[in-house]
């Protein structure tokens, strides 16, 4: 067949797939959201497997348009209340690193770091305001990452398996996608590196395991926690402690807040999975206790405290982490930027301290208003959904200490996610109150009518 013919057959049948896409998340632009949220996890084996047939910028097209699609279908006579404090806190940010950018970086080359540091935190929190995720949607996004945690998580298990050259005859890279510690491979999954893949089999630990003991009966939770062994091990075989450090964190968060069986269930589930780690202990344990790269950290960290108090106010937005490798590229620079490793300090050397204490505002608002929201919650899974976000809101915060989860996609959009998904519980709590399943009429309560009187909690937006 005439290569020109396939070619405008394939863009044709592209176009139709994407209108209908397009028609369907305009009906509904929750749609959009949870679409993200299936597809994101997947973005760089998608990349990988179709090259150049699958758009890069699909994350901020797709966001995009269902901001518009949100803002087309309100009711601007019946506008949900902002049940999403933290975003205050982060406009204000966002205000301070754009303003940053713009004054040290030529425009073209300003809009790189100015998307990756605030796209998602922007985004979300105006979807999120306008069309609430109703029970229905919260549903489906908890199946989805229980759904894509296991099939990431097995696939990176398969990694280990497979073993690096195998890896690299399948057109993985080493040193990009192929990488070792302490001798041993770090499966990367889907994600392309391994400290995605972890933090994501972190989120779903947390958010997941929280839900699932809610209602430990249905079918999907109680395969989910039976599994939760094979979640545990696939997260290790990524070795990258700042998940592991998130997650006990996150275990003790639940457990101290709402529910003490959740850390006996998944306790014993990271027993199993320590076992089945044992046969390859010996390097496993050594990598994880090594105080090499710890060391090597602190020693950059010492050294950054200079830049910063030398520069009260940041050298500028995009000047180290992954947003100073694309602004690199745009400049042609052929000095390799700093890797803070540690996103506290990456926004004190950037930003300066007045920004830093803006953004752990951002973390401690959002940490408190999720707690609060799973204190007025009336239906059970609600109430952990908002313990299990809490907790990861914490877990991330730690995380961050010793790695940039703010600049690891699709880390840094879930965590943002997450939150709406929290804060929907305000607007939009319609379940039946004594067994937490969805009642018939509530699948798409959100457009069904407006949102703007939920029960009394108005301590949560004071």
């Amino acid at each position: 067949m005439n290569p020109a013919l396939m070619n405008a057959a394939t863009y044709g049948v592209a176009g139709i797939v994407g209108l209908a896409v397009a028609a369907w998340i305009l009906i509904r632009p929750q749609r959009g959201v949870l679409l993200f949220a299936a597809i994101s996890p997947l973005h760089y084996i998608l990349i990988f497997a179709l090259g150049a047939g699958f758009p890069n910028g699909w994350k901020e097209g797709l966001l995009g348009f269902t901001a518009v699609c949100a803002v087309i279908r309100t009711r601007w006579s019946a506008v949900p209340r902002f049940t999403q404090p933290w975003a205050y806190l982060f406009a204000a940010f966002a205000v301070i690193g754009i303003v940053s950018a713009l004054v040290t970086l030529p425009v073209n080359v300003a809009l790189s770091p100015i998307k990756i540091t605030f796209f998602y935190g922007l985004v979300f929190p105006i979807i999120i305001w306008l069309r609430p995720l109703d029970a229905g949607d919260r549903d489906h996004l908890i199946t989805i990452m229980m759904v894509l945690g296991l099939g990431t998580g097995l696939y990176g298990i398969y990694q280990q398996f497979v073993g690096a050259d195998a890896l690299a005859a399948q057109g993985f890279a080493y040193n990009t996608d192929i990488r070792f510690a302490g001798g041993l491979l770090r499966s990367f999954s889907t994600f392309g590196q391994p400290f995605p893949f972890a933090l994501f089999m972190m989120l779903v630990l947390l958010v997941c395991g929280s839900v699932a003991v809610a209602q430990p009966r249905r079918p999907r939770n109680l395969v989910f926690l039976v599994l939760t062994p094979i979640y545990l091990a696939a997260m290790s075989t990524a070795v990258v402690r700042a998940a592991f450090l998130g997650l006990l964190i996150g275990l003790l968060w639940i457990g101290f807040h709402r529910y003490r069986k959740l850390l006996t269930a998944l306790g014993i589930g990271a027993v199993v999975a320590a076992a089945i780690t044992a046969v390859f202990s010996g390097p496993v344990l050594s990598t994880f206790l090594s105080s090499n790269s710890l060391g090597e950290r602190g020693t950059g960290w010492s050294d950054s405290i200079t830049s910063i108090l030398g520069h009260p106010f940041g050298i500028g937005l995009g000047t180290t982490g992954s947003a100073a490798e694309v602004v690199a590229i745009a400049t042609r620079s052929s000095s390799a930027p700093y890797q803070p490793d540690n996103y506290y300090i990456k926004v004190a050397i950037e930003l300066g301290p007045l920004a830093l204490w803006v953004f752990v505002g951002v973390i401690v608002v959002a940490v408190l208003h999720t707690v609060r929201a799973s204190r007025v919650a009336t239906d059970p899974v609600d109430r952990n959904l908002c313990v299990g976000v809490s907790a990861a809101a914490v877990a991330v915060a730690a995380a961050a200490v010793v790695s940039t989860y703010f600049e690891i996609f699709p880390d840094d959009a879930y965590f943002w996610l997450l939150l709406g998904a929290a804060a929907s519980t305000v607007v939009a709590p319609r379940r039946d109150a004594e067994n937490g399943e969805l009642r018939a009429g509530d699948r798409h309560d959100a457009d069904s009518a407006p949102v703007d009187a939920p029960p009394d909690t108005t301590t949560l937006v004071r």
